[in-house]
C-alpha cells in the first residue's frame, strides 16, 4: 500500500495510443509533459506473450514515441518508470488499435 500511495502522490496523468506505426505515451505532471526514466516497457497482447515488444521511447518534448507493430484489437503497455525522486511507477495501460 505504501508503494501505491507514493505512486499516486506523483499525480502523473498517463495515457497511450497508437499513431501511424508508433506507440505514443503521454506522461504529464502538473499539466507539463515529462520524460521519466523508463526502467522497462512491454507492449503486447493481454492474452499472449508471443507478440510482446520492448519499445524504445524517444521524447519529442510533448510525448514519448516508439515504433511498434500492432494489428487491430486490444494491446497492453506494461510500464515501469522512475520519478526524479526515485519513486517507482508501475502501470498497465490499455491501448486499442482500430482497423
Amino acid at each position: 500500500d505504501a508503494d501505491r500511495s507514493a505512486q499516486e502522490a506523483l499525480g502523473w496523468e498517463v495515457s497511450a495510443h497508437l499513431e501511424e506505426g508508433e506507440l505514443v505515451l503521454s506522461i504529464r505532471e502538473d499539466d507539463r509533459a515529462i520524460s521519466p526514466e523508463i526502467v522497462t516497457a512491454t507492449f503486447g497482447r493481454a492474452t499472449s506473450v508471443a507478440a510482446d515488444q520492448a519499445p524504445v521511447f524517444i521524447f519529442d518534448g510533448e510525448t514519448l514515441r516508439a515504433p511498434v507493430q500492432a494489428g487491430a484489437g486490444n494491446w497492453n503497455l506494461r510500464l515501469h518508470a522512475l520519478a526524479k525522486d526515485g519513486t517507482v511507477f508501475k502501470q498497465r495501460i490499455i491501448v486499442r488499435q482500430r482497423t
